[in-house]
């Protein structure tokens, strides 16, 4: 597509479609939003209305388009944001994850967080939500330490022992705020999904202010043999057992 500004490729775009085609107009509501693009895309909204009333992701992205255009708020009070973690103790946090964790997390995690939870107006860094996000800017790539201190946040709300039952996890499939209703709408079960693949990702891992190794005492030669006794029942927390059965699928494709 070659166009001479970003008003000029909507018009290009908007050509393409199919008017009265609710999903397409949907699609170039969502493109307009993320390139700041919000009267038309008060108007891409507006068509899919009139081809599907009931879309729901119509009232989704309205909601979102409303966010978007409303200007920043401090809070009630004037001040910053609650104080979080350190630069050291974020630092260390990293450390003792899981590389490939922390690499999801910042290439396929957090992007639907900014495009969902964020949209929803819930979990701003001033609200009085347990879980607060600092926003990404759409037109440049997040800053470490912002990236760490959202995995910050997003961590007390993994169970890692049962990640399955996670906080985050039994979130996303229910109601999400004061909308009553999921903030992934149809037709968005692989960013759900993806929530649930990080999960899993983190499964049983030393918490962050735990050192990463354990030394044990010495074992007995009894210990030893009982150890080695194939007649042990398996421990369902040896990491093994667990992958072997809460892994996602091997065809399950962990890239963003």
């Amino acid at each position: 597509l070659i166009c001479i500004d970003i008003e000029d490729g909507y018009r290009q775009k908007r050509a393409a479609i199919r008017v009265g085609n609710a999903q397409h107009h949907l699609e170039l509501a969502r493109w307009c939003m993320r390139h700041d693009l919000f009267g038309p895309a008060a108007v891409e909204l507006a068509d899919a209305t009139i081809a599907d009333p009931d879309n729901p992701l119509i009232g989704v992205m309205r909601y979102r388009l409303k966010m978007a255009m409303a200007p920043p708020s401090p809070s009630a009070d004037g001040e910053t944001p609650p104080p979080g973690p350190s630069n050291a103790e974020l630092d260390r946090l990293v450390r003792n994850l899981p590389h490939k964790a922390v690499e999801y997390f910042t290439q396929s995690v957090q992007p639907v967080l900014m495009n969902n939870c964020m949209g929803s107006g819930c979990h701003g860094p001033f609200t009085e939500t347990p879980m607060r996000l600092f926003r990404v800017s759409q037109d440049k790539s997040p800053s470490r330490r912002m990236t760490q201190r959202n995995l910050h946040s997003l961590l007390q709300f993994i169970d890692r022992e049962n990640p399955a039952e996670s906080p985050l996890v039994k979130a996303c499939s229910g109601p999400h705020g004061d909308q009553q209703k999921s903030v992934f709408a149809e037709g968005q079960e692989e960013q759900q999904r993806r929530i649930v693949i990080w999960a899993l990702l983190l499964a049983h891992q030393p918490a962050a202010d735990q050192p990463a190794t354990v030394s044990r005492p010495p074992q007995a030669p009894g210990d030893a043999a009982a150890q080695a006794d194939p007649s042990q029942t398996e421990d369902p927390f040896d990491p093994e057992v667990f992958n072997r059965r809460h892994a996602p699928p091997a065809d399950a494709d962990i890239r963003d």
